[in-house]
């Protein structure tokens, strides 16, 4: 998991890559001492870990992919709320690919699971957080790379979403690059 934060021009950047063996309060308490003299972000930048999915995931792989992702980033987000770290106007932008928008060619309840669930849940933080005035855009990503989706496209949309209005609270960019169309 990579976070990126902005507070007043100041980039604070982590990288916390989180194992399957890894419990959530063992994150939560890096990511405390880590931002402790942050007052607060205007800007979050997260980008999910891949869960290792094997061609056909299992429900240890999903419970895995959730822990490492959803309820690392839901705590994650609870904790700078609580304390204050995200305030109105705030943009949290959450990045992740277009795996959850395959169409699945088998019946494995697993892989369907976890990969539509886990783009209902962003539903779910969208809607909490425009309840505190807090911007939430979660970006679906295709293929990165030379004559696909490159680095700076994915800045660019982020400037575009930090520069929208105050009344302005996007939801879901789905950027697909041109192999993906063929």
């Amino acid at each position: 998991m990579f976070i990126i934060g902005r507070n007043n021009d100041n980039i604070f950047k982590k990288e916390y890559f989180l194992s399957q063996d890894i419990a959530s309060e063992d994150f939560l308490e890096k990511i405390k001492i880590a931002y402790k003299n942050v007052r607060h972000f205007d800007l979050i930048i997260h980008c999910a870990s891949p869960y290792g999915e094997s061609e056909v995931p299992n429900t240890k792989e999903m419970d895995d992919f959730y822990r490492v992702n959803v309820l690392a980033f839901w705590n994650l987000i609870t904790y700078f709320i609580e304390d204050k770290k995200l305030i109105a106007h705030c943009l949290v932008v959450s990045i992740g690919s277009t795996a959850a928008l395959k169409k699945v060619d088998h019946f494995n309840p697993a892989s369907i699971l976890a990969k539509n669930s886990f783009m209902q849940c962003f539903d779910i933080f969208q809607d909490s957080f425009l309840a505190l005035g807090i911007k939430f855009c979660h970006i679906v990503l295709g293929s990165l790379g030379q004559d696909l989706i490159l680095h700076s496209d994915i800045m660019k949309c982020i400037y575009f979403l930090s520069s929208m209005s105050s009344g302005c609270f996007p939801s879901r960019i789905i950027i697909k690059s041109k192999a993906e169309f063929s």
